[in-house]
Parts: C-alpha cells; structure tokens; sequence
C-alpha cells in the first residue's frame, strides 16, 4: 500500500504553512523596526534643523552686535574721519578690528554700494555675484544673508561662502556701510557636528549649478543632492545611498534673501537608528531557528501520531491491510496524469477469486476472512514493492504495475497466480485457492473509468474461459 504520498503531503503542507507564518512573522517585525528607526530619525532629523536654525539666529545676532559696536566705535569713527583719503590706515584699523572680534571679513562701503576697504584685502566678488546682492542689508535684520566671495590668492579654489549682516556707520550723520561676515566652512559644520551629532552640508547656488560649500561627509557629491534641493518646499526628506550606506537626508533653505539660495542639508545613517533593532533582530533569528526546530519536532511527531494513523485509516482495508478503493482512486488518477504527461506506462490488473461463495458459505465467514488475508499476502509478495495492491471489495482485487512494460507483465502474472494456489496449510484438508485475473494496459486517450472497465471485461472473461488471465487491449 503506498498511503505514504497521502502521509507526506499532509506533512509537507503543515510544515510550509507553520514555518512560512513564522517567517512571515520575522519579516513583518524587521520591517516593522525598519519603520520606526525611519521615523524616529525623521523626528531627530527635524530636531536638529531646528537646533542648526536656532543656532544660525544666535550667530546672525551675535555678528550684527559685532558690526554695531564696531559701528559705534569712537576710535574706528575718528580713524575713518581722519583718513578718509588713506586707503592703508583704513584697511590696518579693519583688520585689527577683524581679529579683535574673531570675524572672517570686514567690507567698508561707500553709501552708493562702492567698496571703500575691506579684511582680507583679496577678497573679491565671485563670479557673476552682483555688489548690490553682498552689500545692500536687508530691512529686517534679524533676516539671514549670506554672500560668495572668493580669495585672489586662491584663483582656482570655488567661492568661499560667507554668513554676512549690515551695520551702518554713522558720526552722526550716515556716512557708510560696514558689512561683516563669519565663513560658513568646515571649522563650523564641525562645531554643529559635535552639538546635533548629525551630517552636515551646506549648499549654494551662486550661478545655475549648485556648489558644495562645506560638508562633514567628504567627497559626497552634489550631483546626488541636486535632484533634492530642485524641490521649491522649505523643509523635504529624502534618502541617498552613497559608498554602501542609506542617508535619510532632510534639507532647507537658511538664507532669507533671493540670491544666493544656500541650503542646509542634514544627514544620519540608517543604519545607526536601525543598531538598536539589529541586537533585537539577532535574537528573533535565534528564537526563529528555535521556533522551526520545535515546529518541525511537533508537526514529525503530530503527523507519525496521530496523522498517519489516520491516513492509514482512510486509506486501508482493515481485513486485509491493502489499500482500499479510495487509495486506488488516487493512485490510478496520479499513474494515468504521469502517463500522458511523462509517458510512463503502468498496467492495471483486476482479481478475482474462483468460487469463493461456495468456501463461505461451506467453510464459514472467518475462513473467508482468513483466505481473504491470505490471498492479499501472497499478492503482496508476488509484486514489486513499487507496486499498489488495493481490495476494492469482496474478494476483488486491483494491481497498479507502475512503469511496467508488456514483457514483464506475463511475468508478474504468472507469479500472482501461482503463488495464490499454493495449498493454504492452515486448514484440513488444505485448501486450494484460484484467480481470474484481467490484464488492461493504459493507452493515450484513456480514462480512469475506461481502464477499469476492460481489466473489468478481460476478467470476467477469463473466469468464464476457465484461464488464469486474459489480457484486453
């Protein structure tokens, strides 16, 4: 009896769907983690904009006091009165005052925007940057402003990118215009870094490309953040993958003036908000493994106790321990599906017993029952272990001969019906026991039914010729 395919498949789909619920499960919980470390960095990513803006408000207040006291300065106003006419004395007395008060540059203007002195004294207008744009101050000035100098000792290097405000010079009367300035460069990305423990970059656009004016992620290029900041919003999120690593980046503009626009773009790894999960992720891999292991014990143990008991229950003749028709049924569906798709050849065989009312009915039910078991035996013994034996009731049996061809066949029969009249020793005298047998090979527009019929014909015929066996094409 081969009720083991039923056994195995019934095993095969509890063990597929239990451990597909638990990796299912897994995978629902990483994303789930990969989810909340987004959204919390989200959130930190927002936080620090405000702790850069805040701070950016906190400088822009501390270099307008600057331009102002310098402004103010009785000296400076004496100096500038006295040598209106000597560029030098006005240009020593910016640089003292530049370094007294820790700025990266001092521009003296005139009122009709001309450049009367300035600290450094390379410093020059980048290209295509309007003196409109770098010295006229805003009304507000609590407004941000930035300006794009560049040096002229350092012709190839890119602008230099400056945080700028306005002060007025007046003795009392208004006289010029101090513009003073802090660089926006890698000295003060690293102080921010140190504060927010974020990525820090800062972009402007003094022409029509986009320039890279300080940044914490070295070598990162503009050409990824370009597509970013051609989004007019304020604030925008976006990922970036650069050397193996996903940033989840967050950009806004910081300068309130039209020209330059200068971008703040925030940065943290996803990685470092997804460390905490990954200890926790270790473990539920481990509790996985565990969890499949135990799974497949329980479901191996389920299915040999209670499963394939069953199985061999619905499946079996209780007399015998063959198949019964419902297993044959099966057996005959799946031979007759391989043949006509992998052209494998099967046999089927209908037995029957020769005169088995008359030992019923002379020798009793339990004698039946005990040449019933023994004839299933002898069948048993007389096939290939490949082979399905099945009692479709009564005292008929069906033979399926998988993958069998035609000269074997004769072969198989013979030894069935030979070994069914053995003398049955276990009664006195001993009994002598026949079989008809209807022999049908499968051909290719067959079904189930139609091959079941001509065993069923060739037996009958058999029985009725007084052979052993007769084969119906």
């Amino acid at each position: 009896m081969k009720s083991s395919f039923f056994e195995r498949k019934v095993l095969y789909v509890l063990i597929t769907l239990l451990i597909g619920v638990q990796f299912v499960a897994f995978f629902i919980q990483v994303l789930n983690h990969r989810r909340i470390a987004e959204n919390t960095l989200q959130e930190e990513l927002q936080v620090g904009m405000g702790m850069v803006k805040q701070i950016l408000a906190y400088r822009n207040a501390e270099l307008l006091q600057t331009a102002e006291l310098l402004a103010k300065d009785y000296g400076f106003l004496e100096a500038f009165s006295a040598a209106h006419q000597d560029q030098e004395t006005i240009e020593s007395v910016l640089e003292n005052h530049r370094h007294r008060a820790h700025a990266s540059m001092i521009i003296l203007s005139s009122l009709d925007r001309h450049i009367i002195a300035q600290s450094p004294n390379d410093l020059s207008l980048a290209h295509g940057t309007r003196s409109a744009d770098v010295l006229s101050a805003p009304q507000n000035k609590e407004v941000l402003q930035f300006a794009n100098l560049t040096l002229s000792s350092a012709q190839s290097s890119p602008p230099h990118l400056f945080h700028i405000i306005h002060s007025a010079l007046k003795a009392p009367t208004h006289l010029a215009d101090l513009t003073v300035g802090y660089e926006v460069d890698q000295a003060f990305l690293k102080r921010l870094h140190e504060m927010t423990h974020l990525e820090l970059m800062v972009l402007s656009k003094p022409g029509q490309a986009w320039q890279l004016n300080a940044s914490t992620l070295a070598g990162l290029p503009t050409t990824l953040l370009a597509p970013m900041l051609s989004i007019r919003p304020s604030s925008m999120l976006q990922s970036v993958k650069w050397h193996g690593e996903t940033y989840v980046m967050r950009a806004a503009r910081i300068s309130d003036v039209h020209v330059p626009a200068v971008y703040m773009v925030i940065a943290k790894p996803l990685s470092t908000a997804m460390r905490p999960f990954r200890q926790i992720e270790r473990t539920l891999c481990y509790l996985l493994a565990a969890s499949v292991l135990v799974t497949l014990a329980a479901i191996v143990y389920v299915t040999k106790r209670f499963v394939m008991p069953l199985s061999q229950q619905a499946f079996t003749d209780h007399l015998t321990g063959l198949g019964n028709h419902r297993l044959f049924t099966g057996e005959m569906e799946r031979a007759l599906r391989q043949f006509k798709q992998a052209k494998i050849p099967f046999v089927l065989l209908m037995l029957d017993l020769n005169k088995f009312k008359q030992i019923n009915d002379s020798l009793g039910h339990d004698m039946g029952d005990m040449v019933l078991k023994t004839v299933a035996q002898r069948i048993k013994t007389a096939v290939r272990s490949s082979d399905t034996v099945a009692r479709l009731g009564g005292d008929e049996y069906a033979i399926l001969l998988e993958n069998c061809h035609a000269q074997h066949v004769l072969q198989i029969v013979e030894l069935i019906g030979a070994s069914i009249a053995q003398p049955m020793a276990d009664v006195t005298p001993p009994l002598l026991v026949h079989a008809s047998i209807g022999i049908a090979m499968a051909q290719a527009n067959d079904t189930i039914d139609a091959i079941v019929k001509r065993a069923d014909e060739a037996m009958y015929l058999a029985k009725s010729q007084g052979e052993m066996f007769v084969i119906k094409q």
